[in-house]
């Protein structure tokens, strides 16, 4: 993992066409904003994660009734 550090408008990019930029501060929230390509998914990570839970969990579930 990278920590990079930058202020509210500031931006990282990551590869050619995806850039991240910090649009605003408070207390201990960031909120930011994430330009991707279309066709490119950007989840908040819990999301991802119990996408991806459910998902195993319904493969088990049907090998199960085999």
């Amino acid at each position: 993992m990278i920590n990079i550090k930058r202020k509210v408008g500031q931006e990282i990019v990551i590869g050619a066409d995806i850039r991240v930029r910090v649009l605003g501060v408070s207390g201990k929230t960031v909120q930011v904003g994430v330009a991707t390509p279309a066709g490119v998914q950007v989840l908040r990570a819990e999301i991802y994660d119990a996408v991806l839970r459910a998902n195993v969990d319904s493969i088990v579930e049907v090998d199960d009734l085999t």
